[in-house]
């Protein structure tokens, strides 16, 4: 298995443990400040199940899914924290949102607001993991498609772009189990292109991950799963 040599610098957040802190401080607030008869007390309950929930997920991505991936692409994915980035979704925004208009504009100080901003701000890096991953992904399959040939090089961009649609990359999704776990408070979709547009952003932010641990050669190496569905 390829370990991971940092190709770009990232700054990890600890995630799990800065969830934990503000479930904590929520927690405290709530059972001794609050009446459980208030729109208040109903209002912190509902975050602490959001953080719980999400604290759920990260947990299960960091330890079950991770391994599983890595078993799949036979390349390390570090300490997990970035895949989990990769499938946080922009749903989760609003309540960081909610909970710096509680915390952050007043004088209460538990809550490191400088750490919800990261929060708010998670699902934007998830993209950009995808954006870095689609061009890595290019550069890979370039690599498969290229002729000499004068006559067969025209064929290139129709090939690659069947490769990068979004159905492929959604079959992809469907088979590492992307879609099901990632991070999200999204009503449902009934579109199936949605659906498919969505699934092709995580697997683009897989190898986006890929690329920013290990370089475009384990992308090289990896890409031909994308490959073997089409």
């Amino acid at each position: 298995m390829i370990e991971p040599t940092t190709k770009i610098p990232w700054q990890r957040i600890d995630i799990a443990g800065r969830i934990e802190d503000v479930i904590r401080v929520i927690s405290e607030t709530r059972t001794t400040t609050l009446n459980e008869h208030t729109r208040a007390y109903e209002k912190f309950m509902r975050w602490e199940s959001q953080l719980r929930t999400i604290q759920r997920s990260v947990k299960f991505i960091e330890s079950e899914l991770k391994s599983h991936l890595e078993g799949i692409l036979d390349v390390s994915l570090g300490d997990g924290e970035l895949l989990t980035i990769g499938l946080f979704q922009p749903s989760t925004k609003n309540l960081f949102l909610e909970l710096q208009a509680e915390f952050c504009n007043n004088d209460h100080g538990e809550i490191d607001c400088k750490m919800l901003s990261s929060f708010v701000m998670m699902s934007e890096f998830g993209k950009s993991l995808a954006l870095v991953g689609d061009a890595a992904i290019s550069l890979a399959i370039l690599d498969y498609l290229w002729t000499p040939d004068v006559i067969e090089v025209g064929k290139l961009t129709q090939r690659r772009a069947e490769l990068v649609s979004n159905e492929n990359l959604a079959e992809l999704c469907d088979m590492w189990h992307l879609y099901e776990n990632r991070i999200n408070f999204d009503p449902p979709v009934a579109k199936r292109s949605e659906i498919d547009h969505d699934k092709g952003t995580l697997v683009e932010a897989v190898y986006g991950i890929v690329y920013i641990l290990h370089g475009l050669h384990a992308v090289r190496t990896t890409v031909r799963h994308l490959m073997d569905t089409s």
